[in-house]
């Protein structure tokens, strides 16, 4: 099966969720023997990123289309594959990721979808299309992002992506309440990011290597989103048994179940004490064990092969 997909940015550069899980499908469509290629805006060399081919789009963009047996893209991204696979009568696979673009009018603007693929269970009842659709949480491979960690050795309070919608005004309300601990910023793949300036707090550039950069170093994540319609960097972050304490968006509380510590991301007080109870060893414990736990269920849950064998039924 020849699969073709087309995004504005494709990782190891493009440090967006959504491209990430993107990715995940893609890769596994890949490990199942399909041809992938990926089209993206950015001027890139051709290059291969576990088994999924991607190339900047070319003059021969709509001829590439026609050959293709089934396109796969964003809703809210460019809406010509989408378009020139119905016209061609080719399968159309949409994905959504945010809520700002999971509107009925843009699902449907240029004809139905051959099949919605939403990240999560919240974002399929936000949208409320009755066509074809399926959920598949983003992939999760826990020895990929798991870390052997030190026990009694107190590491960061971590945040990624600085930007105010994902709570840098709250982390840096956070660092100033709490002088005497570490905190490591990492800044994100978009947004404007808060510029803290505090002698506690340690920023770097996005990454590629979370494993080693981040959570290697992290003894909390915290999560203060405005939106979030899923949380990969909690899912991550929780198959190394690191504690996340969230804003109680949808997509976190679903993401994170019984393992989520949520606090209102309006009240650093509610923040300060839940970083306070994690100094509590046995709290501290039950928090770890916890998320060890939510993590080898997310990963159970093989949402990858869901997606190889939908896209496969559509051929």
């Amino acid at each position: 099966m020849r699969v073709l997909a087309s995004v504005i940015d494709y990782p190891p550069r493009a440090r967006i969720g959504s491209f990430i899980a993107l990715h995940g499908f893609l890769a596994a469509l890949a490990e199942a023997g399909h041809h992938v290629t990926v089209l993206t805006a950015q001027r890139v060399r051709n290059y291969e990123l576990d088994g999924v081919h991607v190339e900047h789009i070319d003059g021969m963009y709509y001829q590439r289309i026609r050959k293709c047996d089934v396109g796969i893209s964003h809703l809210g991204d460019d809406k010509s594959l989408h378009k020139v696979c119905l016209t061609e009568g080719k399968p159309s696979v949409r994905l959504i990721h945010g809520t700002h673009d999971a509107r009925m009018h843009d699902l449907l603007k240029h004809g139905e979808p051959t099949l919605v693929v939403y990240n999560s269970h919240s974002m399929a009842a936000e949208v409320g299309y009755t066509g074809h659709s399926i959920v598949c949480h983003p992939r999760l491979i826990p020895e990929d992002y798991r870390v052997e960690r030190q026990f009694g050795v107190e590491g960061n309070i971590t945040l990624v992506n600085l930007c105010e919608p994902k709570g840098g005004k709250v982390f840096s309300d956070v660092a100033r309440w709490l002088p005497e601990r570490k905190f490591l910023g990492v800044k994100g793949g978009y947004g404007k990011q808060v510029d803290i300036h505090r002698s506690n707090v340690t920023v770097i550039p996005a990454t590629a290597k979370m494993r080693d950069d981040v959570y290697a170093h992290t003894d909390i994540l915290v999560m203060p989103s405005e939106h979030e319609t899923w949380g990969m960097v909690a899912a991550e972050a929780m198959c190394s048994g690191i504690p996340v304490i969230a804003h109680p968006t949808p997509g976190l509380v679903e993401c994170l179940g019984e393992a989520g510590i949520f606090c209102d991301r309006d009240d650093t007080q509610q923040w300060l004490a839940a970083i306070e109870a994690l100094g509590e060893w046995e709290v501290k414990l039950e928090a770890i064990s916890r998320s060890l736990e939510r993590a080898a269920e997310l990963a159970a849950d093989d949402s990858a092969s869901r997606f190889v064998d939908a896209v496969e039924r559509l051929v």
